[in-house]
């Protein structure tokens, strides 16, 4: 009796650690699916993001400035962004913390420096209205 007791908790055992290796390889199968996707993912943020960057200084150039069309795919650039930030945790994943941190601190420093940019034209636009030459006489 205690032979065959044996005999099926060894089978048992056998067939838990067999079960627990397929379940481990499939884990790491799906993860390394998953890291993948992660980096992808945070590689077309981090182009969504640039060309966002590049569409704002092109509108902010003279000829382009106030152009509807390039407000309309700015304005459709940041939906996008304001989405993909909602896969934020899928596309970190990838990220050290460091990493993550660092870049965060590169984007408020980009962020401000468009936001000089933005207010340095609208005060030079400013001052080109209200110019209006100077005065030979007192009319």
């Amino acid at each position: 009796m205690n032979f065959e007791i044996i005999i099926s908790l060894s089978l048992a055992l056998a067939g838990s650690l067999i079960v627990i290796g397929l379940l481990l390889w499939y884990i790491r199968r799906i993860l390394s699916r998953l890291l993948f996707v992660s980096e992808n993912i945070g590689d077309l943020v981090d182009m969504i993001e640039s060309y966002s960057t590049h569409l704002k200084n092109v509108y902010g150039l003279e000829q382009y400035y106030g152009d509807e069309t390039i407000k309309l795919l700015i304005s459709h650039t940041n939906s996008l962004l304001e989405m993909l930030e909602g896969y934020e945790d899928i596309y970190t994943l990838s990220v050290p913390i460091e990493e993550d941190a660092q870049i965060e601190q590169e984007i408020e420093q980009e962020d401000e420096e468009l936001a000089e940019t933005q207010q340095q034209k609208e005060q030079h636009g400013e001052e080109n209205v209200f110019y209006a030459g100077t005065r030979t006489g007192n009319n």
